[in-house]
């Protein structure tokens, strides 16, 4: 019908990204108050509260707690959010608690995801940097540049390749190493 069904209120600001739980029964948001929020879908209520770390400013700086996208491990185990310091956080969806924090990119990042066994993390963003990081160790499996800003990534389903959306116009497609899949 078109009609809105249910609204989901509780962000102090705008709301950037949003992502569903694999059994649709949760819905993870991302918010400009640096905060990432799970609800419950049916009933509208807030489940918890992600808080996004903020990055350390001067005195004349104010604070910049922006969590400008996320994304949901399809097992529903892990929820990855980044801000605009470059880090990205992986947070455990049944606990709340942050559970790894990965230094990634030098500037605001711009989309986080999971590949299809939640076993490496892509980030993308502003410097044009594209990042794959195993989840277990943190370690840096791919480290590339695109030739221009880039706003977002996704694995292909058999995770041979990257499609990453550029600033310049083009979406480019990217070989994945074997160790990076």
């Amino acid at each position: 019908t078109g009609q809105v069904a249910k609204q989901f209120s509780g962000h102090a600001a705008a709301v950037y990204g949003l992502a569903f739980q694999a059994d649709s029964k949760q819905l993870v948001s991302a918010s400009a108050d640096g905060s990432a929020r799970l609800w419950n879908v049916d009933s509208g209520a807030e489940v918890r509260q992600f808080v996004v770390p903020v990055a350390p400013t001067d005195e004349t700086e104010s604070p910049k707690p922006v969590a400008p996208c996320l994304a949901v491990a399809t097992q529903g185990n892990l929820i990855a959010t980044a801000n605009s310091d470059g880090g990205v956080y992986l947070w455990n969806a049944a606990n709340g608690q942050l559970a790894k924090t990965l230094e990634t990119l030098d500037g605001a990042v711009y989309r986080v995801a999971f590949n299809a066994d939640a076993t490496k993390l892509l980030a993308v963003g502003h410097t044009g940097r594209i990042v794959i990081r195993n989840i277990a160790d943190g370690k840096p499996l791919l480290d590339a540049s695109a030739p221009a800003v880039a706003y977002d990534g996704r694995f292909t389903a058999d995770r041979s390749r990257l499609a990453i959306a550029g600033a310049d116009g083009n979406v480019h497609l990217l070989d994945v190493p074997a160790a990076a899949r």
